[in-house]
C-alpha cells in the first residue's frame, strides 16, 4: 500500500536494511525507518539480530 512504513529499533546486534541502492546498517539502540512500499531487505551483520519492527498503515 503506497504510503506504509517500517520502523525497526535494534536491541542487540547489528542489522542491514533498506533497498540495495540505499542501505543502512543499524546497530544497537538505532532505529530506521523506511518506505515499506519498496522491494528492500533486512539482514544480519556478523551475528544474530533482536528488535522489534513496526508497520505503519496510512488511512485511505
Amino acid at each position: 500500500m503506497t504510503g506504509t512504513e517500517e520502523h525497526l529499533l535494534v536491541f542487540s546486534g547489528t542489522a542491514r536494511v533498506g533497498p540495495d541502492s540505499a542501505l543502512l546498517e543499524v546497530g544497537r539502540g538505532g532505529h530506521a525507518r523506511r518506505a515499506a512500499d519498496v522491494p528492500h531487505l533486512y539482514e544480519a551483520v556478523g551475528r544474530d539480530v533482536e528488535g522489534v519492527l513496526v508497520v505503519r498503515y496510512p488511512v485511505e
